[in-house]
């Protein structure tokens, strides 16, 4: 009967052992494009089940079932999928995130990042939900010492170039609230709208003159484009020549990893 006793005891301590080593994982669909470049930096990607339309990169996200767009989601389609967890933005009265809801759907939903630190947030908040938190904390930990590194690398540039970023042929542009602004700010550059408090608005190019920027980075067009425009010479970036014309615009305008490689690229781009 002892014997009988002690092999219950070893059976049952032998299955506590093996089910402290199993992690839930979690059936996930991503409905932005930087939530999903986060879940496979973190090794989560087979826990994927769904992606918006946009999510392009990695490459292997295309594989994934798409679940419609920002302004076409797919509601049959993401709840066919029975995720355990819906990472969505704070779309702000939004029917379609309302309706996921009432129907007991987990959805988690992200503050807009308006700055570097926000990304690290983000990623915390995907770690824990995908149980990598360990993976989270030591991606945080590498991207932080990236930015120092950076900045190490331009302390000797004391003077910080004046910057425009134009993001389309309209004069949208980035303000003080927009993390597009601290990523000029991190590469070593001023924003010459950081004084305007919103995310991005509609700007004139009489204002561009007005402030004079020194570089002017746009994600529609060139140099020739620019030197087309009324009084262009009178702005140091069209008489210096220093427009930055070839960021790759799902890089700059997604708050993920690839904005890392953005910050290290614009920072060189600076000193010149």
């Amino acid at each position: 009967m002892r014997l009988i006793s002690i092999a219950l005891s070893a059976f049952f301590l032998f299955i506590s052992f093996c089910n402290a080593g199993v992690v839930k994982k979690n059936r996930v669909v991503s409905l932005m494009p930087s939530y999903t470049e986060i879940i496979y930096a973190l090794g989560a990607q087979d826990q994927l089940v769904g992606v918006s339309n946009f999510c392009n990169y990695p490459e292997e996200a295309l594989t994934k079932e798409k679940t419609g767009d920002y302004l076409r989601p797919n509601f049959e389609k993401i709840y066919s999928l029975k995720p355990d967890i819906i990472l969505a933005p704070q779309w702000k009265n939004s029917i379609f995130l309302k309706n996921l809801k009432s129907l007991g759907l987990n959805v988690v939903q992200f503050k807009d990042e308006s700055a570097i630190k926000d990304i690290f947030r983000t990623i915390g908040i995907i770690a824990v939900k995908t149980n990598k938190k360990a993976q989270g904390k030591a991606l945080i930990k590498k991207l932080k010492k990236r930015l120092k590194d950076i900045s190490k690398k331009r302390v000797s540039n004391k003077k910080r170039p004046k910057v425009y970023i134009e993001v389309d042929n309209k004069y949208w542009t980035a303000g003080k609230n927009s993390f597009l602004s601290d990523v000029i700010e991190k590469a070593g550059g001023k924003n010459i709208f950081s004084d305007i408090k919103r995310s991005y608005f509609q700007t004139s190019w009489e204002a561009i003159i007005e402030r004079n920027p020194d570089i002017i980075i746009s994600l529609w067009g060139d140099a020739g484009d620019y030197a087309k425009k009324p009084l262009a010479e009178k702005i140091n970036a069209l008489a210096n020549s220093r427009i930055i014309s070839d960021i790759e615009r799902d890089k700059i305008a997604r708050p993920a990893l690839r904005v890392f490689d953005i910050i290290e690229e614009l920072s060189l781009k600076f000193e010149k």
